[in-house]
């Protein structure tokens, strides 16, 4: 029961749309109606500014680290790398946005790098089904330059 609670967690923390909250909040704009349509840092970055992306970045990494952190804490490495999925699974597909969010880029990131120590088929397996995501990939992932 522990695993199935740290799992649906872990998509709802990835779930959580701070790209599209701090936009509307503080500049009062939808980011889904403005450059790529993602919720994501990249977009709100280059919609918005360094300091907007920034803070975006931040806060997308830890809802992708922190159900990861968990659920190694509490149960081990299987529920962490199903946790790191749900939690991108979260951010692309957002259940308070209507399933529409980010990239999962930096999510992704910061789980591969939580779960340094997953083996190469865990990995492959992982991002396979992240690839498989319609309209989800990492070509437009980077921060832009300045």
């Amino acid at each position: 029961m522990t695993e199935v609670v740290l799992v649906v967690a872990a998509y709802l923390a990835g779930s959580l749309p701070f790209g599209y909250w701090l936009v509307r909040i503080f500049r009062g704009a939808d980011i889904r109606t403005l450059g790529s349509k993602n919720t994501g840092a990249t977009n709100v970055w280059r919609n918005f500014g360094w300091r907007f992306g920034v803070a975006t970045l931040l806060l997308d990494a830890a809802k992708g680290a922190l159900p990861v952190a968990a659920a190694l804490h509490w149960s081990g490495p299987l529920t962490g790398s199903i946790a790191g999925i749900a939690a991108m699974l979260g951010h692309g597909y957002p259940v308070l946005l209507g399933f529409g969010g980010g990239l999962s880029a930096w999510s992704r990131q910061v789980v591969v790098e939580e779960r340094r120590w997953m083996n190469d088929a865990e990995f492959l397996s992982a991002m396979t089904v992240c690839r498989l995501l319609p309209g989800r990939g990492t070509h437009a992932s980077a921060p832009p330059r300045s």
